[in-house]
């Protein structure tokens, strides 16, 4: 069985789910009326999370990252000036830079995605990595079907397939449209969950 995208709207969410979401409403709400969230402090919040934020999308990555390593590698403009010392440094550093990209896409008020932002990311974050220093992987383009990578796709243990090779840009073009549709519908924390499933 191919994979197949549930809609964001068709998703079923549990009743303390939504508990968890209306309390992140009511405090958004709170901080609104109070006039506490400024421009300055969700900027300030941003920077408090990046840490925890990062190193938890390293690991999801299979980088080996420690608490602490992005706040020691905060200054990018410092960064790119200095020796790295190995791989997982160099892939920490280009997932603050992704990150940074993208808190400036939606400080600038643009939530919507699309397929060639999608690989801007992606060459943002594997750009110079060795794990990715292959002849048939290139940065910011989807992968494609190859002696090496002949045919379909598999996912140990999964009763699915994922998306065939020569699929793989419509499929991709198919999920931003459906978060972009669903932008303002769905309730953001929903759609994030939402987006990082089917891609």
């Amino acid at each position: 069985m191919t994979f197949q995208i549930v809609k964001p709207f068709q998703i079923e969410i549990q009743g303390s789910i939504i508990d968890l979401i209306d309390l992140c409403i009511e405090a958004k709400n709170d901080f609104d009326t109070s006039g506490e969230l400024t421009l300055e402090k969700q900027e300030q919040i941003w920077l408090d999370a990046k840490d925890d934020r990062l190193t938890r999308s390293a690991r999801i990555e299979g980088i080996n990252a420690r608490k602490g390593i992005t706040l020691d590698f905060a200054n990018l403009n410092t960064l790119e000036e200095s020796i790295l010392k190995n791989r997982d440094e160099l892939e920490v550093i280009n997932l603050l830079k992704a990150d940074n990209f993208l808190h400036q896409k939606a400080k600038d008020g643009d939530s919507t995605i699309s397929v060639e932002l999608i690989k801007q990311v992606h060459k943002i974050i594997v750009n110079d990595s060795p794990r990715y220093d292959h002849d048939e992987l290139t940065p910011g383009k989807f992968a494609e079907a190859t002696k090496t990578f002949p045919g379909a796709r598999m996912v140990t243990g999964a009763n699915w397939e994922p998306v065939y090779w020569e699929n793989i840009e419509s499929y991709m073009e198919e999920v931003c449209r459906l978060y972009n549709q669903s932008l303002g519908k769905t309730h953001s924390i929903i759609l994030a969950c939402w987006l990082h499933h089917v891609i």
